[in-house]
């Protein structure tokens, strides 16, 4: 037998509660699958009742059903073993007690014992002890704002707060002082939220459970946490978590190499926190080198100076570190060649003379043609390197001298890298431009040369991005009945760019409806008395009905064809 004694504080009196019932004697017979449940009292060693499973279902409520009816008012109970326990009023999910004990029924263990302890609970309005725990699961918002305004507040109502911060867990800030200095209202409400424990009390910032049950679930708590904690390894171990957790560290563990490393694997950017001794010492920093080639940026200034460390760190996915490098770095060739090869645009860092360097220049064009804006006036002049800048990204032409922005040789490479290249370049249009530009139609229409104006090649590619693009053809091409035909079988709204003579042929016109009913609008007045032509119309889209003459509109085969549309 067991002996427990609680101790609990009632209105400022002071007693003690000492229950102990014995709850669960389980025992599985070899020939069947049966646990017999014996509730007996610890004290007194009488029996409340006895259950018999055979499955494993409504366990809980059966126990329940014994217990509660033997419970005088205002006594709540919780059942334990080990390190298990449901707490009957805290607990509103039953999931972890059917565990345990489909744990234990299909284990080799043939008897088990459940302790029940009883203790005291108050509710001000005498519910039942069912009741109030109806009431706690269901609390809302509401009903939260008008607990925590209440006057008379006190330890008393400790499972009423408890329900309320398991539920809503910000509620915990607006509790006095004395709550917030309870530890099972602290752990409940951090266990929920632990960036509360920035509320808690300074005595409970002092306490190790409570501090690893926050810094477990958001390092960034450890600094809400006392002076003495931060200095505990194991705490500062549990936050690393979150990466910058090791700020709030004392400075003797920001100066553990151990601690710092481990920190480090995680994100290297904690090197930025560890002690200035640690940033000088070449193993860590080539630790955090290793994971991302920035956080040199914040060793010690002796090792940012070392040249095989910063080479290494550019070459790790780091070439931006260029920014930041001592002024003979960026007059490296080594080190710029690194850099750029993989960002172009680190050129802008590098020095003057190497803006000038042909092999540093090409590099970086290579990997990003914009890079080519960094590079030296001599070089944007070079046709070799802007050629190689366009053919990479074709913007890099508005970077190009001026003389090098009207070569067509240049322009043509640019505009079939990036045809939008043709929204700033104030070179001639020519045929190859053009059909390399042809998606950009928009900027070119108003610029088209009229020799161009005439290229039926021209007129059909810039049909496919542009429906209208007709509309831009030369006078010959509006009356050319095979490139017209070709377009309003695809377009058929494209009629209305045709000429006079082609909006009055039959063929032309009935592709054209056939395709778009509505460009009946643009046919000639005479094919709009065509009744074939108008039922064309008609079939592909009813309200064509509109362009077709007066007295086709009230022709009874075509109102017969419509009313079947209808």
């Amino acid at each position: 037998m067991i002996n427990q004694f609680f101790i609990f504080s009632f209105l400022n009196i002071t007693f003690t509660v000492a229950i102990l019932a014995q709850v669960l004697y389980l025992q599985k017979h070899s020939s069947v699958n049966i646990m017999k449940l014996i509730i007996s009292s610890g004290l007194t060693g009488d029996k409340y009742g006895v259950i018999n499973i055979t499955v494993l279902s409504n366990i809980l409520e059966q126990i329940l059903d014994i217990i509660i009816p033997t419970l005088e008012p205002n006594i709540t109970f919780f059942m334990f073993s080990g390190k298990f326990r449901y707490d009957f009023l805290k607990n509103n999910n039953t999931k972890e007690f059917e565990d345990y004990i489909a744990n234990i029924y299909n284990s080799s263990i043939n008897e088990h014992t459940l302790y029940i302890m009883k203790e005291l609970y108050y509710d001000n309005k005498n519910r039942t002890l069912v009741d109030c725990k109806n009431y706690l699961n269901n609390l809302t918002f509401s009903d939260c704002i008008e607990i925590t305004e209440r006057q008379d507040l006190t330890m008393r109502d400790k499972y009423l707060i408890l329900g309320m911060i398991e539920l809503f867990p910000g509620q915990f800030e607006r509790l006095n002082e004395n709550f917030r200095d309870d530890k099972d209202i602290v752990l409940t409400a951090i266990k929920r939220c632990a960036i509360l424990l920035r509320v808690a009390s300074n005595r409970l910032k002092r306490d190790k459970e409570i501090v690893l049950a926050a810094v477990n679930q958001d390092g960034n708590t450890l600094q809400f946490v006392s002076e003495e904690l931060r200095d505990d390894e194991e705490i500062v171990y549990a936050a690393l978590n979150y990466v910058h957790s090791l700020k709030y560290a004392s400075n003797r563990l920001r100066g553990n190499e151990k601690l710092v490393l481990a920190a480090i694997k995680k994100d290297s950017d904690v090197l930025e926190h560890a002690s200035e001794e640690l940033r000088d010492n070449k193993e860590i920093v080539i630790a955090a080198l290793n994971n991302c080639g920035y956080s040199l940026r914040f060793a010690s200034n002796r090792l940012k100076e070392d040249k095989k460390l910063f080479l290494a760190a550019i070459k790790n996915n780091s070439p931006y570190l260029l920014s930041c490098a001592p002024i003979n770095f960026k007059r490296d060739i080594e080190i710029v060649l690194a850099a750029v090869s993989q960002s172009g645009i680190t050129l802008k860092y590098a020095c003057s003379e190497l803006k000038e360097n042909v092999e540093i220049v090409l590099a970086a064009i290579k990997q990003n043609g914009e890079a080519l804006q960094f590079a030296s006036e001599e070089l944007k002049k070079n046709k070799k390197i802007v050629l190689a800048a366009v053919t990479q990204c074709g913007t890099a032409l508005l970077y190009a001298s001026q003389e090098l922005k009207e070569n067509k040789e240049i322009v043509l490479a640019a505009v079939k890298q990036d045809s939008k290249v043709l929204m700033c370049v104030s070179v001639k249009l020519d045929k190859k431009i053009v059909l390399a530009g042809i998606k950009q139609w928009m900027y070119i229409r108003e610029r088209l040369p009229e020799e161009l104006t005439k290229d039926r090649e021209i007129i059909l590619a810039a049909i496919k991005v542009d429906d209208t693009a007709l509309y831009y053809a030369s006078k010959e091409l509006k009356e050319d009945k095979q490139l017209v035909l070709e377009v309003v079988k695809e377009y058929g709204d494209s009629l209305r760019y045709a000429s006079d003579k082609l909006k009055r042929d039959r063929e032309i016109v009935s592709e054209a409806v056939k395709q778009d009913g509505y460009a009946l609008e643009f046919a000639s007045e005479e094919l709009r008395k065509d009744k074939e032509i108008v039922l064309i119309a008609i079939t592909q889209t009813k309200k064509a009905l509109i362009y077709a003459s007066k007295e086709l509109q009230h022709d009874k085969d075509v109102l017969t064809l419509l009313s079947k549309k209808l």
